[in-house]
């Protein structure tokens, strides 16, 4: 048991450092969010509605932010 706990904390240690470690943004967040919701519902964008003018732009800005999130 005395040889069990130096490694199982060495292993916390590690874990909880490598997580903390990684400067990435979140992908999600509610600030993301709300401006992807603000872009949809904006003037340039005609409606987003099946068979509406703005079907085709919001179809493209889709698929984009799906690439971005890595997304198929």
């Amino acid at each position: 048991m005395k040889r069990l706990l130096p490694l199982l904390l060495l292993t916390v240690s590690a874990t909880t450092a490598a997580i903390a470690a990684d400067p990435r943004p979140p992908i999600l967040s509610p600030d993301r969010i709300k401006a992807d919701v603000k872009t949809l519902s904006a003037d340039a964008f005609h409606g987003r509605g099946p068979t509406q003018a703005g079907e085709a732009v919001t179809l493209e800005f889709l698929e984009q932010r799906f690439k971005q999130l890595g997304l198929q």
